[in-house]
């Protein structure tokens, strides 16, 4: 058996279709394999249902026999409509593909398993809980989120609220966010702007473009920052830290790192008053700092002071096997 886009000499399809009425803000649950899930909202009380499911292959007989094992299990309460792929067992050479369109009124929640196929969502204003494997979650706008990853290489999120995002051996893009959780490992992502981001990330390279607080553990991971508006709390291990600007209003920056070069880049505004704490590494781009002490030795040293004035912000990188690199943004 083999999924995607079917082929083979003899090609069947069955539809299934169900309109049901609900409440206003009624839930959906999709668990489906072998095809996509499209889900879009509408102004009405009413959950529609499309599924097409197509079989193909070279035995006829073998087709139909397919085709007649596979069903959707149908629920529907006023609060709640729950779908299911049911696929019978089945040793036969042929192609299955099984697509759902659905629409759900406009404030419903959504539960969305899909394995070998995409999930594609358009705006959500209900809470969306999706687990996607060996596929992609492509979404304009959601709300409240809770999303597992596996295996998705090209995963997109336009715009969503709060959230909380598992992601193994993926690729993830998210233009703009509110407040996120995210645990990763074996997996690249980009996010563009978010508020406050919490992340646990190892084996992979991420970039964040935009943010007010972070708040992270890397290992063996390449992290990228852009605009630091507020402030930073990293761990990190053989990797690497590249901040392009803290703001002049950020906060405090506190950092520590092993077998990890830091290369950290202030606005001219930024006043700081600062702790470099190194072992086998070296400081470097202090010409705009003041010290009030240095105690340097062969394997280590500390230097403490401040920027622009004293009393302001702390800034405090521990370093142990690695290099800081201070610069002006």
């Amino acid at each position: 058996m083999n999924a995607g886009q079917v082929k083979g000499k003899y090609t069947k399809e069955k539809k299934i279709q169900k309109v049901y009425l609900v409440n206003a803000d009624a839930g959906l649950e999709v668990g489906n394999q072998y095809g996509n899930i499209y889900v879009t909202t509408w102004d009405e009380s009413k959950t529609s249902i499309d599924v097409i499911i197509k079989v193909s292959g070279n035995n006829e007989d073998q087709v139909n026999k397919r085709i007649n094992g596979i069903d959707v299990k149908l629920n529907a309460t006023k609060g709640l409509v729950a779908c299911k792929t049911d696929i019978s067992s089945s040793n036969s050479r042929t192609n299955i593909e099984i697509n759902y369109t659905i629409k759900i009124p406009k404030n419903g929640s959504i539960v969305l398993h899909n394995q070998y196929g995409n999930i594609v969502l358009g705006d959500i204003k209900g809470h969306s809980e999706l687990k996607c494997q060996y596929g992609n979650i492509q979404a304009n706008k959601l709300n409240n989120v809770s999303a597992k990853l596996e295996y998705c290489n090209g995963s997109t999120i336009s715009t969503m609220g709060n959230g909380e995002i598992k992601a193994d051996y993926s690729r993830l893009t998210i233009n703009k966010c509110g407040n996120l959780q995210i645990k990763t490992a074996y997996t690249d992502y980009t996010i563009d702007d978010v508020n406050n981001i919490v992340f646990n990330s190892e084996y992979g390279d991420f970039k964040i473009k935009q943010a007010v607080n972070i708040e992270g553990k890397g290992e063996y991971i390449g992290m990228r920052f852009g605009i630091i508006k507020g402030g930073m709390e990293l761990s990190a291990s053989y990797g690497n830290i590249d901040i392009q600007s803290i703001e002049n209003n950020a906060k405090n920056i506190n950092i520590s790192c092993a077998y990890t070069n830091v290369d950290i880049n202030f606005n001219e505004n930024y006043a700081y008053n600062f702790e470099f704490d190194l072992q086998y590494g070296s400081l470097r781009g202090t010409n705009n700092l003041n010290f009030t002490e240095k105690n340097v030795r062969t394997t280590s040293a500390n230097y403490k002071g401040y920027s622009k004035k004293n009393g302001a912000n702390k800034v405090y990188i521990e370093s142990q096997y690695g290099n800081i690199n201070l610069g002006r943004s």
